[in-house]
């Protein structure tokens, strides 16, 4: 091999292989450089570079070595051997290519219909977000939007006076550096890589409007966060409800506290839900120390439990039961009369409710009358 190779060149075999090895040297020292960049890239281009260079280097010794087989069997001349060698490399660096090309078209329109089949994808995304009745934008590093929704660019102008605009700054001047301090403080959190829910109160013209606020920090294919996302819904109208709810609440509570007739409720298993103090007051009166959560039938008399088990399923079942109920007592006889009645939600049975009122003395009352009659009598 090396008297072939010395017919066409004075250099030395191994001279020429280090020449070789210390350019491949030189080129992986700069691995992000030049041709190495190129051969190492996740491009098509550089696919198609790391394919055809090794073929190049195995059809170039092949032709090489056929022409020297040639020439020293006598089959060629070495003009002739030069020409076959030069259209036969030709005629396979043009296979390689056509092959190559053809691949490359496939892939550019495999690459085509997922470019489309995204844009479709987003076309759908965006008129499912301008749909909706939820606040939706991002911001990026520099704190400004990179999108929107619509319904944010209606309320932002319904609030803020002014129009928002892509890649401007998301403090509006048209707010006290409070808000704009606020504000700030939840996209940095997200930006340091927290998810989190939060309330805000937004102030507008004739009065203000309660936003739940949900944040996600957006990550590159780096794992850097780049943008944020925030989702705000107008939760006034619940927070309104539930005020109005809560109060009712507190006056109802103060009725029932401010009476001395016992009123109590059971759920769908006959545990206590809430009860008043008089309630509370009168079941100690026979050793019952009630709790909420507690089974209302659950009581150390037997008898007493299964009376008041079937009164309850009775009411779970729809009927309204008024009754007068004798209890004796070591001081004596208490006389109670109850009234006892479903709860409904939806035309669904939740649970009963029961309000009872002290008539012992009505009834001691009636019997001194009658006492009293018939003495006269």
């Amino acid at each position: 091999f090396v008297n072939t190779g010395s017919f066409y060149s004075n250099m030395e075999l191994n001279t020429a292989s280090n020449v070789l090895v210390a350019c491949m040297a030189i080129l992986a020292a700069f691995p992000k450089q030049g041709y190495c960049k190129v051969l190492t890239a996740k491009h098509s281009g550089s696919n198609i570079t790391r394919r055809i260079v090794p073929l190049a280097f195995f059809l170039s010794a092949a032709l090489v070595w056929f022409r020297v087989q040639a020439v020293n069997l006598d089959l060629l001349e070495a003009e002739e051997a030069v020409v076959l060698s030069v259209t036969a490399f030709t005629v396979m660096i043009l296979i390689i290519f056509f092959f190559y090309g053809r691949w490359m078209n496939q892939v550019d329109v495999q690459k085509d219909k997922e470019a489309q089949h995204a844009i479709e994808t987003e076309s759908k995304l965006r008129a499912v977000i301008n749909n909706s009745f939820t606040l939706i934008w991002t911001v990026d590093r520099n704190y400004c939007y990179t999108m929107y929704n619509d319904f944010f660019d209606q309320l932002f102008q319904t609030a803020r006076k002014e129009k928002p605009h892509i890649g401007k700054s998301i403090f509006s001047t048209n707010v006290s550096n409070e808000v704009r301090e606020e504000w700030k403080s939840y996209y940095d959190r997200a930006f340091a890589g927290e998810t989190f829910s939060a309330e805000i109160n937004e102030k507008v013209p004739g009065g203000y409007f309660i936003l739940q606020l949900f944040l996600n920090p957006i990550y590159n294919t780096q794992g850097i966060i780049t943008e944020i996302s925030i989702m705000a819904i107008d939760i006034t109208r619940n927070r309104t409800q539930q005020k109005v709810l809560e109060e009712n609440e507190a006056k109802f509570s103060a009725i029932i506290e401010n009476t001395d007739a016992v009123i109590w409720s059971v759920d769908n298993e006959c545990r206590y839900v809430n009860f008043n103090q008089s309630f509370a007051n009168w079941a100690q009166k026979w050793d019952y120390q009630i709790k909420e959560g507690e089974l209302a039938i659950s009581l150390a008399d037997k008898q007493l439990s299964l009376e008041w088990e079937e009164l309850y399923n009775r009411v779970l079942s729809g009927e309204s039961i008024d009754f007068e109920y004798i209890r004796p007592h070591k001081q004596g006889d208490m006389y109670m009369h109850f009234l006892l009645k479903p709860i409904y939600l939806k035309e669904q049975i939740i649970g009963a409710t029961g309000i009872g009122i002290d008539i012992t003395e009505k009834k001691l009352n009636a019997v001194q009358i009658e006492e009293s009659q018939a003495r006269l009598q």
